[in-house]
């Protein structure tokens, strides 16, 4: 097994643009483009903007209008969600899934010529309550198919409303949520997760990226890796990771960016 199978993005603002072969000759870019139409805010001859109603991904991360949800539930909000990519079904076309922050989360089926179909509801898998954060693809059961784990935080008085979701793919377009049952139902303000065999017995462990819950160094929350059931936290706070083979070993490493704590 390959030491990182990752397939994650993290976004603060989310623009979607499919790559293609054309050729052009504007070269319009820095500040001229801020004038532009949307449709139009792009790069001649790398780039072409595809309507939502031509793709079918219509998915908006919708954010309240309340200075509450946002202070006193998750200061962080506007970070904004994740976005996962990878092919759900083996049929070789990569399909979408998008976590909503206070919405719920969607999953597009790639149905081809730049066509995707909505099947959240068919497969399960909408993130559930709470505040989503970071999503990810892997296969974490080593069946084939790809899995789905969903990162949640916020202030709520039941930490159940952050406790991470792992749906496992059923192979028939349906997942179950299974976090409990493979331990990693973490509840620890989570913003990211990454997915390696860190270890290099075979399987996937997991690197869940967590942040500070407010800025109180006596409140900091951990980092955690999770050797599946196995948790061993790290007191790290850091905002992002990055995972890959940098010595050539043919084992996962880490680059951390960590917070400034005060």
């Amino acid at each position: 097994m390959s030491p990182v199978k990752n397939s994650t993005a993290l976004f603060t603002v989310l623009f979607l643009s499919l790559l293609t072969c054309k050729s052009g000759g504007s070269n319009t870019t820095g500040e001229g483009m801020l004038n532009l139409p949307l449709k139009q805010k792009q790069i001649e001859g790398l780039f072409e903007y595809i309507e939502a109603d031509q793709s079918g991904l219509n998915f908006i991360n919708n954010m309240p209008d309340s200075l509450a949800a946002y202070i006193f539930k998750y200061e962080y909000a506007f970070n904004g969600g994740g976005v996962a990519i990878g092919d759900i079904n083996n049929d070789k076309l990569p399909d979408i899934y998008f976590s909503g922050t206070f919405d719920r989360n969607r999953l597009y089926l790639n149905l081809g010529n730049m066509k995707f179909k909505d099947i959240t509801d068919q497969a399960g898998v909408d993130g559930g309550a709470g505040l989503k954060t970071g999503v990810t693809m892997a296969d974490v059961n080593a069946d084939g198919l790809l899995d789905i784990y969903v990162c949640k935080s916020g202030h709520f008085p039941n930490p159940a409303y952050r406790a991470n979701a792992l749906y496992i793919n059923k192979g028939n377009m349906t997942f179950k949520e299974e976090g409990a049952l493979y331990g990693l139902q973490d509840i620890s303000y989570s913003t990211q997760s990454y997915f390696a065999d860190f270890d290099t017995d075979g399987d996937l462990d997991m690197f869940l990226v967590n942040h500070p819950l407010g800025w109180d160094k006596n409140t900091t929350s951990t980092q955690a890796m999770m050797a599946m059931a196995t948790l061993r936290p790290l007191k790290i706070p850091h905002d992002s990771t990055s995972v890959t083979d940098y010595t050539s070993m043919k084992m996962a490493d880490l680059q951390i960016a960590p917070l400034p704590m005060e």
